[in-house]
């Protein structure tokens, strides 16, 4: 959401500022889909894929699981606790309570093989890891994160890396078949920026595994570290476009190419592409405000970001060159009424046919949902309904199979 870094000011997502901002953005902005909050006729019966997140709660951390049907819908399965503790982020704190999500991309993982799964525990500095069985999703191990305050992860192969915010710094793990860790040793490296001014977003390998990236907001920077036998080395530093400040959430496109958000202001925001070598490509307007939460489709032709603070979801075309073009925006829906809802973490379907979109209530009361859309022609969004509203105020992240 907001960016860490500057004066006080500067780093606290203003309850005033997103009351004026949510006044502004009450009517649909122009191009924006006009949806009806409605649920499906049929709710699903038979599985055909599952998506995550979780509570992000005190003093229990849980992962809450949903059974996808082959209609999009989402059906509640399971909650499993963490063994772990949630934490509220400084990095969107308000006048009245400490922001409840961890406000970071990639809170939880799932390995290639859609069976592991594994998730931060921001209060209490370590990451879990679960297995699919014949019971359900299943605790198998819980391990240090490295550092303090874990925000962000991200598997490839056995290897798992997390990234944490307030040590600034990159720890590594390798996992067996079934989850079950173990660190590696020579594997915490401290960001480009060490210390919590860097304000770590994301980490993520890109499409090779020979490289780890990790946003900086908090200085403007995108990290890489080269990996070798899951070993990451040294920090390099890419200073972001003066256009295209406050990087946050990112994707890697089929080419390597990769996606940024830059959460530029609470009314403003842009999306920048980086070539391999991180020179910039394009910078495009979101046309909306603090954009942070990045997909792209696994044709490589469309790039979702939330537009956290006004409220839309903006869909960009993605050429073959790397360039990008605003195809428009979809409103999300501020229900049920009270709650101030904003849309933040992102997940498509393994098939490319389903985005779902989580929507947490930063002020309260205590409620938070997923809306699932259907993917047209031309990346348009429909609107095919939400889960219960009953997951509490700081449900973080989003994987999806």
């Amino acid at each position: 959401m907001k960016p860490i870094g500057g004066s006080d000011s500067a780093r606290r997502l203003s309850l005033g500022a997103l009351v004026l901002a949510t006044a502004a953005v009450s009517a649909a902005p122009a191009g924006a889909a006009t949806v009806k909050h409605k649920k499906p006729a049929h709710r699903p019966v038979i599985q055909t894929g599952v998506v995550y997140t979780e509570t992000n709660a005190v003093p229990i951390n849980e992962v809450v699981v949903f059974n996808r049907g082959a209609n999009g819908a989402l059906v509640p399965r399971q909650r499993v606790p963490t063994g772990g503790v949630g934490a509220p982020s400084p990095a969107c704190a308000m006048p009245t309570r400490a922001c409840p999500i961890v406000d970071g991309q990639g809170e939880v993982n799932l390995a290639a093989n859609g069976r592991i799964l594994f998730a931060v525990n921001a209060g209490s500095n370590t990451i879990s890891s679960f297995l699919e069985s014949s019971l359900g999703l299943v605790l198998i191990d819980r391990q240090p994160s490295g550092g303090n305050f874990p925000v962000s992860l991200d598997s490839r192969g056995n290897v798992l890396y997390v990234v944490n915010q307030f040590t600034g710094n990159i720890a590594g793990f390798r996992f067996n078949n079934i989850g079950k860790m173990t660190p590696i040793p020579g594997s915490i490296r401290p960001l480009a920026t060490p210390g919590p001014s860097g304000a770590a977003a994301q980490i993520s390998f890109d499409r090779t595994g020979r490289t780890l990236a990790v946003s900086e907001r908090g200085t403007n920077l995108i990290d890489t570290f080269p990996v070798v036998n899951g070993v990451a080395g040294t920090a390099t530093g890419h200073p972001a476009p003066a256009n295209a400040t406050t990087p946050f959430g990112f994707a890697f496109d089929g080419l390597n190419r990769l996606v940024v958000s830059d959460a530029l202001s609470q009314m403003t925001g842009a999306a920048t592409t980086y070539t391999q070598g991180l020179a910039a490509i394009d910078t495009q307007s979101t046309s909306g405000g603090a954009p942070c939460w990045v997909v792209v489709t696994p044709d490589n032709r469309y790039v979702y970001i939330t537009n956290t603070t006004t409220k839309t979801i903006a869909r960009f075309g993605l050429s073959a060159d790397g360039h990008l073009s605003l195809l428009g925006l979809t409103q999300t829906l501020n229900t049920p009424p009270g709650p101030v809802l904003f849309p933040t973490d992102e997940a498509l379907s393994s098939n490319g046919r389903y985005l779902y979109v989580l929507i947490p209530s930063v002020f309260g009361p205590d409620v938070s949902r997923i809306d699932e859309y259907r993917i047209g022609a031309g990346g348009t969004l429909t609107l095919l309904g939400s889960t219960p509203s009953n997951m509490g105020a700081g449900a973080s992240g989003l994987a999806a199979r």
